[in-house]
């Protein structure tokens, strides 16, 4: 899944369902969530603060899961009370721009 941010920007999210996810370091867990999303996040030197609150809304809005009805698509992250874990991915971004 890709949210691409504005037009102008090179800031980019690729946003993964997780049930669970962590970051570890040299063997030691830095990060982790629980269920909820884990976004891989490249940044670029160019991207403003508002590229980045615009990203962040984005992301929080996303309706990734299905309501109390089991209609698809229906609710966020936030609705849902659920985790998310972002991950600085610089690499993605340079992949994903290069084609």
């Amino acid at each position: 899944l890709e949210l691409q941010c504005p037009p102008l920007s090179d800031l980019l999210l690729i946003r993964p369902i997780a049930f669970q996810a962590s970051v570890t370091v040299e063997g030691s867990i830095v990060s982790s969530i629980g269920p909820g999303a884990m976004a891989l996040v490249g940044i670029h030197e160019d991207d403003t603060k508002e590229d980045l609150e615009y990203c962040c809304k984005r992301l929080l809005a996303c309706k990734l899961w299905e309501n109390d009805s089991g209609a698809p698509w229906r609710h966020g992250l936030k609705q849902r009370g659920l985790e998310i874990l972002c991950v600085s991915q610089f690499t993605v971004r340079l992949e994903i721009a290069s084609g």
